[in-house]
C-alpha cells in the first residue's frame, strides 16, 4: 500500500503536490496524472525529505551552514545545528 498511484480522471490525487486539481511542485495548469515524473505520495515526500536532511547532518557543520543558507534560506526547521 503507498506505492499504487491513485488516478480519477488521469490525476493523481495522492501525489504530494497535488491540490485541488494543480500542481503545487510544477507550473501546469492542471495535474498531468500518470504522465508527470515528479509523482510520489505524502508519505515518499516525507521518506525523501528525511533522507535528504540525515544526509546533510552527516556533513561537517560548515558544509551543513552553507546548504541551509543557500537552499533552505537560513532557516533551519528541519536540521538541530549544534554551534
Amino acid at each position: 500500500m503507498g506505492k499504487e498511484k491513485v488516478f480519477k480522471d488521469n490525476i493523481a490525487k495522492d501525489c504530494f503536490a497535488y491540490h485541488k486539481g494543480r500542481c503545487r511542485a510544477l507550473t501546469v495548469k492542471q495535474c498531468e496524472g500518470s504522465g508527470c515524473s515528479f509523482y510520489k505520495t505524502k508519505y515518499q515526500q516525507e521518506q525523501d525529505r528525511e533522507r535528504a536532511r540525515k544526509r546533510i547532518m552527516s556533513l561537517d557543520k560548515g558544509l551543513q551552514k552553507y546548504i541551509i543558507e543557500r537552499y533552505y534560506m537560513g532557516k533551519n526547521k528541519f536540521f538541530e545545528l549544534e554551534e
